[in-house]
């Protein structure tokens, strides 16, 4: 047996065991229990968007109708060359508050929402981002659970289109993204909450020192 056809297989090997592995751990997950959430501090969601026409409204009118009593929702306008600003503008409200700012870059639209909120617990997505209704309750359920917990990873899940590359799109999200999350929650290091959707203490991101600029992604 040649030497490359043993390293296929101590590669396949390899690769199986790791699949395996994710898929027991997702699978001791979804089994978890997580006790309901008894108290409902405020919770604020940062949508901080940039020529967003095509999808802003679509993302605002999920995020005005989630199932949570206390919420606030803070839309950092990028300086947009579009009319996202004006489709914004129209959700203006007590619970709606609207930031328009010069082109600095998504993390610099992140920080700017960060100043301008007080909330404990803080949502960030992304302005294409739908979320489920019960969506703040379960990610609230999470933070009440350890007080210890600095972050949320959401599950992200891409919105059926028909066409091969969506199909794709969707299983990369599945197995290469989701599937590895919820293996690594289950060992307590999730390493990465990824801009769809990510639940962060406001304390422990003001003592990371915000969101760093100096990034290509």
């Amino acid at each position: 047996m040649s030497l490359i056809l043993i390293f296929f297989y101590v590669v396949l090997g390899i690769a199986s065991a790791r699949l395996s592995i994710r898929l027991v751990l997702s699978t001791g997950y979804a089994f978890q229990r997580v006790d309901a959430c008894r108290q409902h501090p405020t919770v604020s969601i940062i949508v901080p968007a940039y020529n967003e026409v095509m999808t802003i409204q679509k993302c605002l009118n999920s995020l005005v109708q989630l199932n949570y009593p206390q919420y606030e929702i803070v839309v950092v306008d990028d300086g947009s060359t579009d009319r996202t600003l004006d489709l914004v503008k129209a959700y203006a409200s007590p619970k709606v508050k609207v930031i328009s700012q010069p082109n600095r870059g998504k993390a610099n639209a992140l920080n700017t929402g960060f100043k301008q909120i007080t909330s404990e617990i803080v949502v960030t997505v992304d302005a294409d981002t739908l979320l489920h209704q019960d969506a703040l309750q379960h990610i609230v359920k999470r933070f009440s659970s350890d007080r210890q917990l600095g972050a949320v990873a959401g599950n992200v899940k891409v919105d059926y289109e028909p066409g091969l590359l969506n199909a794709l799109q969707a299983v990369e999200y599945t197995l290469g993204i989701n599937l590895i999350r919820k293996t690594q929650s289950m060992l307590g290091c999730v390493m990465i909450v990824t801009g769809p959707i990510a639940a962060l203490r406001r304390d422990a991101v003001e003592r990371a020192g915000f969101f760093s600029e100096d990034t290509f992604s």
